[in-house]
C-alpha cells in the first residue's frame, strides 16, 4: 500500500455527475479528508453516500490558494510537520461516493489530507477504521455555527441590549432583551453537546452604527452576564491577519444605466481580438479629415465585458479605430471564449465598488440567467439585466482599515460557557454603547464547534478497535 501524507484534490462542480464523484480508482483508494475549502460563497454540502459531513462556504473555509484569508476549515492538526489525527477528520473509505451539493459548474472545492493507494482488500486495517469512522461522523463531527444576514433593526438605540435569538423563531433573529422572558442563541438538543472553544467572528454591517460602537456579552441560562465583554471590532470575520474583512454590497441597476453597444463580427478567443461594434465611439471625420469624437462608451484602456447567454468575460481595450458614428473596430487584449455576430454585446461598467478587492467578488443575489462580472483590479461592476426591485448582492473581501487584530475566543472563558449542553443554553447580546439609528442593517455571526451525540455503544466500539489496528497507518 502506498500513502501519500501531502495528498490535495480539487474538485469542480462540472466534473460532478449528478451530485456525485469518486476517487480516482476507488475500489482500490480511499482517504482521510484533514482540510476542506470552497471558493463558492453560496453553501455548498459534503458528504460520503447520504451522510452529510459539512456544510460550507467561501466564506468560513475559504479556497486553499487564497491570501486573503486564512480562515481554514482544517480538522487535523499538525505536529513537527506531519499530521495528528483528532477524530474529526472526514473519512472517504473504498468504492464510495462523494456527494456535493450546491456547487456550481465553475466553483470549487478542494480536499486535502491523507491518501492510501493500493488497498486490495475491503476488510484492510484502514478501510475497517474509514468505514467505522464514516458511521461516527453523525455523532461526532466539527459544526460550523453560521447566522448570515440577520436583520439589525433600527430600534436598537443607545445603551439598548439585543439578542440574537434563535429559539422559538423560524428564522434567527435580533430582538431586544427581556428579563422576564429569557430566549438563547445555542439550544442543545437532549444527549448533545457543544464545545465552544474558537473565535466568535461578526461581521458588521450597518451605516450608522459602526462595529466598534458595540459590545458583545455572553449569558448564560439567561441568568448570568459574563464580564468580558470585546467590541465588535475585536470579532472580525474572517480573523486573517487582521488585514481583510468580507464586505456585501447591494445595487440597484435601471436599463438606463447599462451602457452597450451590438457585436457586428463573428468573434473567436485570442489576444488582440478585433470587435466590430455598432457606433458610440470616436471616429475620423470623412469631410475634414480631422478625428472626430462624440459621446462615447468605450475608449483605449478601458475595462469592458464581451457576453452573450451563458458567457461572459471581462477584458481590455487596446485600441479604437472608428468608422464612422455607427460602426467601430474596438480591439481586445485577451479574449477566451468564442461569440456570435448580432448576438453578442460589449458592455461598460454599472458601478464601482466601495472597497478594493483582494480576490475575485460574488454575486450572491442576481436576476435568473443574468450575465456579471466584477474586474477585482478596479472594483467595476458589469451587468447585462436590470434589476431595480432585488438587485445584484456582491460579496468580497477587501483590506481593512481599521479595528484591533486580537480576536475574541472562547477558550479564554470559564468552561460551562464552553461545554454546553442540555438543559444549558447560551444567549449572544449585542450592546449599543455609541448611538441611537435611524436605519437597519445585517450582520453575520460565526464560530466553529464541536458537536457531540449519544454514539451507539457498537458504533463507538468499532471505532476503538480499528483505530487500534490503523493507527500505524495513520501516523
Amino acid at each position: 500500500m502506498e500513502i501519500i501524507p501531502d495528498w490535495e484534490w480539487v474538485i469542480y462542480g462540472k466534473d460532478l455527475e449528478n451530485g456525485k464523484i469518486k476517487l480516482e480508482d476507488p475500489e482500490t483508494t480511499c482517504a482521510l479528508v484533514r482540510e476542506i475549502g470552497t471558493d463558492s460563497a453560496k453553501t455548498i454540502t459534503f458528504g460520503v453516500e447520504d451522510i452529510v459531513y459539512i456544510r460550507i462556504n467561501k466564506l468560513i473555509a475559504p479556497f486553499y490558494k487564497a491570501s486573503y484569508n486564512l480562515n481554514r476549515m482544517q480538522f487535523s492538526k499538525i505536529r513537527d510537520g506531519k499530521w495528528v489525527t483528532t477524530g474529526f477528520e472526514l473519512p472517504i473509505p473504498l468504492d464510495r461516493e462523494i456527494t456535493i451539493s450546491g456547487l456550481d459548474p465553475d466553483k470549487r472545492i478542494y480536499l486535502k489530507g491523507t491518501l492510501f493507494k493500493g488497498v486490495l482488500r475491503a476488510d484492510h486495517p484502514i478501510n475497517r477504521y474509514l468505514r467505522a469512522r464514516m458511521v461516527e461522523v453523525p455523532y461526532k463531527r466539527l459544526h460550523p455555527i453560521l447566522f448570515e444576514n440577520v436583520e439589525i433593526p433600527s430600534t436598537f438605540g443607545k445603551n439598548k441590549k439585543f439578542i440574537l435569538r434563535t429559539d422559538g423563531v423560524a428564522t434567527p433573529r435580533m430582538e431586544e432583551w427581556d428579563v422576564t422572558n429569557p430566549h438563547y442563541t445555542i439550544v442543545p438538543e437532549k444527549n448533545t453537546k457543544y464545545i465552544l472553544n474558537n473565535p466568535i467572528e461578526v461581521l458588521w454591517n450597518h451605516e450608522e452604527l459602526p462595529p466598534e460602537g458595540v459590545e458583545f456579552r455572553i449569558w448564560y441560562d439567561g441568568t448570568e452576564d459574563l464580564k468580558v465583554r470585546p467590541r465588535l471590532d475585536h470579532m472580525f470575520l474572517p480573523p486573517s491577519d487582521g488585514k481583510s474583512v468580507w464586505t456585501e454590497e447591494k445595487i440597484l441597476v435601471s436599463s438606463s444605466q447599462i451602457k452597450a453597444k451590438t457585436v457586428q463580427n463573428a468573434v473567436s478567443a485570442g489576444y488582440n481580438v478585433k470587435v466590430t461594434v455598432d457606433g458610440g465611439v470616436a471616429f475620423t471625420d470623412l469631410v475634414s479629415g480631422y478625428e472626430k469624437y462624440v459621446p462615447g462608451i468605450f475608449a483605449p484602456g478601458q475595462k469592458v465585458m464581451i457576453a452573450q447567454s451563458g458567457q461572459a468575460e471581462i477584458a481590455t481595450i487596446t485600441e479604437v479605430v472608428a468608422h464612422s458614428e455607427t460602426s467601430a473596430d474596438i480591439y481586445l487584449d485577451k479574449v477566451e471564449n468564442d461569440y456570435l455576430s448580432g448576438v453578442a454585446k460589449v458592455y461598460a461598467p454599472v458601478y464601482a465598488l466601495e472597497g478594493q478587492p483582494i480576490e475575485p467578488a460574488d454575486f450572491k443575489v442576481k436576476p435568473s440567467g443574468a450575465q456579471a462580472k466584477v474586474d477585482p483590479a478596479t472594483g467595476f461592476v458589469f451587468v447585462d439585466t436590470p434589476d431595480v426591485t432585488s438587485g445584484y448582492v456582491i460579496g468580497y473581501y477587501r483590506h481593512k482599515t481599521r479595528g484591533g487584530k486580537d480576536i475574541f475566543t472562547m477558550a479564554k472563558l470559564p468552561r460551562k460557557y464552553r461545554e454546553l449542553e442540555d438543559p444549558h443554553k447560551l444567549t449572544f447580546m449585542f450592546v449599543n454603547v455609541y448611538g441611537d439609528i435611524t436605519k437597519t442593517g445585517t450582520f453575520t455571526l460565526y464560530t466553529l464547534a464541536q458537536l457531540y451525540k449519544t454514539v451507539p455503544p457498537e458504533v463507538a466500539e468499532a471505532v476503538r478497535r480499528t483505530w487500534a489496528e490503523a493507527k500505524g497507518f495513520l501516523s
